[in-house]
């Protein structure tokens, strides 16, 4: 594991406490590590699961994740489940441009229609289909859509 110890030098994250600063910074630094590995060809394939240490958010309040800038949300699902977006949406407009979430999704025959669109969701849509979608449609849609738009939004 490697610690990016670079992360936004101007936030204070004492306000957030120690632990899960060292959190953020272990896991945003592990993942800068394995797309490292797969740029120089250590490694063909890869898979980073970062669960965040407050990601028992409630619907009604977004505790301290949403008190740190530029959070990137990329979450793949079987489901869906509109908690995360729904937090976003309650949010101000002005704390709304440091977030982004990106929801890659398959509803499997539940209705995947959006509960909460904020101006910063970037839903992928995968509901309407006459066959489940394998690893390559997601990987397509990753490679097409999500990847420009990690690209251009820069966590």
């Amino acid at each position: 594991m490697r610690t990016l110890s670079y992360a936004n030098v101007r936030y204070n994250f004492k306000s957030i406490g120690p632990i899960i600063a060292f959190s953020c910074r272990t896991a945003a630094g592990t993942t800068i590590n394995l797309i490292s590995s797969i740029v120089r060809d250590n490694i063909d394939i890869a898979f980073d699961f970062v669960r965040p240490a407050v990601h028992h958010s409630s619907t009604d309040q977004a505790i301290r994740i949403l008190k740190l800038d530029r959070v990137l949300i990329l979450d793949l699902d079987v489901h869906r489940s509109g908690g995360t977006e729904q937090i976003l949406g309650e949010i101000s407009n002005e704390d709304q441009e440091k977030y982004r979430l990106i929801d890659i999704n398959a509803a499997f025959g539940k209705s995947s229609n959006s509960t909460c669109t904020p101006s910063n969701c970037h839903l992928i849509d995968l509901f309407h289909r006459n066959k489940l979608p394998g690893d390559e449609e997601y990987l397509n849609i990753f490679d097409r859509k999500v990847l420009l738009d990690i690209i251009e939004y820069r966590p």
